[in-house]
């Protein structure tokens, strides 16, 4: 299959270049395995993990083959559904079958590379060596050989030329009877597309069809989920944290925030200083407002320890987890 009938058009955009490449899901075995990307990119660096760490194609085999990169899950593994903290949610895994193998991914990542650098140019090369050379002052301690990569930005051409910046929003598509996990790419010109082979539609299509139940936040206990084509998913004891009015409340931010606006977050945080530095009736009221539009999935994981500080100005009671668990 070739890479762009799996993958996303993304950039990463360095002092000197802007580096096309391609992104596309994977389990990321870090403590917890998750459901994460991979970037790969036309230089031959390849991002996955949390960070800024970007590396080269021999270590990403490497990684793959010790299982720290995967397309597939163990049985009771417990799973994140996404990277980031206020993701869909988690579930222990009842079975797992995969569609794709590990030397499909491998081989997905060369013909990636192959596409956007067909005369191999300048690739980034470590010659086989996964680790810097070892740091007497800490015996033992081994550390990966990598180099500094900026973040996707995850993008449309069309036609021309032209380029519309993307945003992806992990969701639960229930189409003809079978369920999948699939990105929500939103767009800033106010498109939106499911998945890389969907139709580019208008935004509010797709809130409607939430608000129809066919894209949403959580699985039925005992269905089998289409895993963004890396396999089908059978979850026990599933825990979902965003409800259908958090999920369209949070896609809205982001169609806002790639236009280039200032996001709920932003803002509460901005209300949140100025109640501060000048407390008054009215700084109260704006803050209060600001802090009611966030998602209750999102409170606590994007405000950190502010969010107790917004909570003890309104006078709301401390909350441990603000995640909405839904299920």
């Amino acid at each position: 299959m070739a890479p762009q009938q799996l993958s996303w058009s993304i950039e990463r955009h360095e002092r000197k270049a802007t580096l096309r490449g391609r992104s596309r899901a994977i389990f990321l075995r870090h403590q917890l395995p998750q459901f994460h990307r991979i970037d790969v990119y036309s230089d031959g660096l390849i991002k996955y993990g949390i960070g800024t760490q970007g590396y080269d194609f021999g270590s990403f085999v490497k990684a793959v083959h010790r299982g720290a990169v995967s397309t597939s899950l163990g049985k009771n593994d417990i799973l994140l559904f996404e990277e980031r903290l206020y993701g869909l949610g988690s579930c222990q895994v009842d079975e797992f079958r995969p569609l794709t193998t590990p030397d499909d991914l491998i081989g997905w990542g060369r013909d990636t590379i192959d596409e956007l650098n067909p005369d191999a140019t300048d690739l980034l090369d470590f010659k086989g060596v996964e680790y810097e050379d070892a740091d007497p002052r800490h015996k033992g301690e081994r550390r990966f050989r990598t180099v500094y990569a900026a973040g996707a930005q995850f993008v449309r051409y069309d036609d021309a030329g032209d380029i519309t910046r993307g945003e992806p929003y992990r969701v639960v598509v229930h189409e003809n009877g079978e369920w999948r996990i699939a990105d929500w790419m939103i767009y800033a010109d106010g498109s939106s597309q499911l998945g890389p082979t969907g139709a580019v539609v208008r935004f509010r299509d797709i809130v409607a069809h939430v608000r129809a139940g066919r894209v949403t936040s959580s699985v039925l206990d005992g269905q089998w989920i289409n895993m963004d084509g890396l396999g089908l998913l059978k979850p026990k004891r599933a825990s979902w944290w965003v409800s259908p009015d958090g999920l369209v409340a949070e896609a809205e931010d982001i169609l806002t925030r790639v236009q280039g606006q200032e996001g709920v977050v932003s803002r509460c945080l901005k209300a949140l200083r100025a109640h501060m530095g000048n407390p008054s009736a009215q700084t109260l009221d704006a803050l209060r407002a600001a802090y009611d539009v966030i998602p209750t999935h999102m409170r606590e994981p994007c405000l950190g320890r502010d969010e107790y500080a917004v909570r003890s100005a309104l006078g709301l009671p401390r909350v441990d987890h603000t995640d909405n668990d839904y299920n």
